[in-house]
C-alpha cells in the first residue's frame, strides 16, 4: 500500500522508502548485507537536488 500525502500541494523532493524492508541498517558500523538508511536518504535526497550518475 502506497501512502502519498495529502496536506500541502507542492513538494519539492518527495521519497517513498520501504518500511517492510528487512535489510535497513540504522548504526553507524557496516553491517553486511544490509543498506545504510542514512546512506539510502542522502542519496535520493541528491537525486532530488539534481545530482546524476557521471558514468
Amino acid at each position: 500500500m502506497w501512502l502519498i500525502p495529502t496536506t500541502g500541494g507542492n513538494y519539492d523532493i518527495y521519497a517513498f522508502f520501504n518500511g517492510s524492508q528487512t535489510k535497513w541498517s540504522f548504526v553507524d558500523s557496516s553491517v553486511p548485507n544490509t543498506y545504510n538508511f542514512t546512506t539510502v536518504v542522502l542519496h535520493e535526497i541528491g537525486h532530488g537536488l539534481g545530482f546524476k550518475d557521471s558514468f
